[in-house]
């Protein structure tokens, strides 16, 4: 009598437990899933961002190079963020590559929208705006 009346309590602990646990996984699991698409939202801004600064980088190396002009450093940054689909970006440089004289600086400066550059439209990172910007001096 006592080993039937364990078994009865020991089923009903267990049917208790299961109940717990599925109590337990509907509060954590959305919790989850947040932090989940919140990690992949704020990494495909870091890489929108490092985008942007290489494409800054490699339109300011055309920009300082003997006979280089305007038009050359913006397709080096378009074609860049171009392969790597960047939507909304905008190309900055100043002064002009062309009156550049020894010892002065180029700036270039890439921008884009996160949202529309983000594989969740960016619900975290969507209403940030981002840019990459380089300077370097003209040595011709």
């Amino acid at each position: 009598m006592f080993a039937q009346k364990l078994r009865v309590d020991l089923k009903k602990r267990a049917s208790e437990r299961a109940g717990t646990a599925i109590v337990e996984f509907a509060v954590i699991a959305p919790i989850v899933v947040l932090v989940i698409f919140a990690t992949i939202d704020i990494c495909s801004f870091l890489y929108l961002k490092q985008t942007l600064k290489v494409a800054s980088y490699e339109a300011t190396r055309v920009a300082v190079m003997v006979g280089s002009t305007t038009t050359l450093a913006e397709s080096q940054a378009k074609m860049l963020l171009d392969q790597r689909g960047i939507k909304g970006y905008s190309v900055t440089i100043s002064p002009s590559p062309e009156s550049l004289g020894r010892g002065e600086f180029v700036t270039v400066r890439v921008a884009a929208p996160g949202g529309p550059n983000l594989p969740m439209q960016g619900w975290f990172c969507g209403t940030l705006n981002t840019f990459g910007e380089t300077s370097m001096m003209c040595d011709r």
